[in-house]
């Protein structure tokens, strides 16, 4: 059984790291824990728990008022990148808080301006078994992130992005899927089982989004016809060009009436009629 907040010992990708200031930490909650990050003595992102162990204030509602060091708001408690506690502000040099106890530490990696952070409570195993190998290549392999906030449980975004159907029902009207043939643009491979997967190192799935193989998938086994392309789509084709044509910014000659065209009909003469 899966738990909801997600599965433990495996490092996360968490931030990029030109989102941890020098000034201000940031924070993230990953697999139900909350985290805190900011910059250590070497430039380099750490994570603490987000919870200083002297009275649970959040950490990440302090500040780094010396380089490298993150400060509790509430009494002064100031860590280093360890977790160390290494100023206690409010009682002076001479205070026997320093060196008394520890944040915890979440170890992390940044690669590729990316950071990971193993979410374990054990040594956390060789970061290779679990990021992809791109992150590890040289500077000839570029990486770009893109970041989204669903509001739902994880689980919940994964079934759906695996579901290999409801694509090409619930979204058939918009324009890259009523254009798309065989998922090609914009939807997903329809076969019975969704995407294929491929086992990293027997320990993690990655999804394959090779469309010649799942893509081709009914054309395969109806000779060329897509068991679901009969799918209905209010508006017709005519109608989607003219929504096309609205994103691209183009203005369309007055051609009468819209009718709604078919999949089975003929759309070369909608389309014929927008290119006048």
């Amino acid at each position: 059984m899966i738990p909801s907040a997600g599965l433990k010992e495996y490092w996360y990708p968490a931030l990029p790291a030109r989102d941890v200031g020098s000034k201000r930490p940031a924070s993230l909650k990953i697999a139900d824990e909350e985290l805190v990050f900011f910059r250590d003595k070497n430039d380099e992102v750490q994570a603490l728990w987000d919870y200083c162990p002297h009275r649970g204030v959040y950490l990440s509602w302090g500040q780094c008022f010396f380089k490298g060091f993150l400060t509790c708001p509430y009494h002064g408690a100031t860590f280093d990148g360890d977790g160390e506690c290494a100023e206690f502000l409010t009682e002076g040099p001479d205070s026997k808080m320093v060196g008394a106890f520890r944040a915890k530490k979440y170890p992390t990696i940044t690669l590729k301006g990316m950071v990971f952070v193993w979410m374990g409570e054990g040594e956390p195993v060789d970061p290779k078994e679990d990021i992809p190998q791109e992150m590890f290549e040289g500077k000839e392999t570029a990486v770009f992130e893109s970041i989204r906030y669903w509001d739902c449980n994880w689980m919940v975004a994964l079934e759906n992005t695996h579901d290999s159907h409801n694509a090409f029902f619930v979204h058939r009207n918009a324009i890259r899927v009523m254009f798309s043939a065989r998922g090609d643009m914009g939807g997903r491979p329809r076969t019975p089982l969704g995407y294929r997967s491929r086992l990293i190192n027997n320990k993690m799935a990655m999804t394959e989004f090779d469309n010649g193989a799942v893509g081709n998938y009914y054309a395969d086994q109806n000779g060329g016809e897509d068991a679901l392309q009969d799918v209905p789509s209010p508006g017709g084709r005519q109608l989607a060009l003219v929504q096309l044509a609205v994103v691209l910014g183009l203005v369309l000659p007055a051609a009468g009436p819209l009718t709604q065209v078919s999949h089975k009909d003929d759309p070369q003469p909608a389309a014929d009629a927008a290119r006048r």
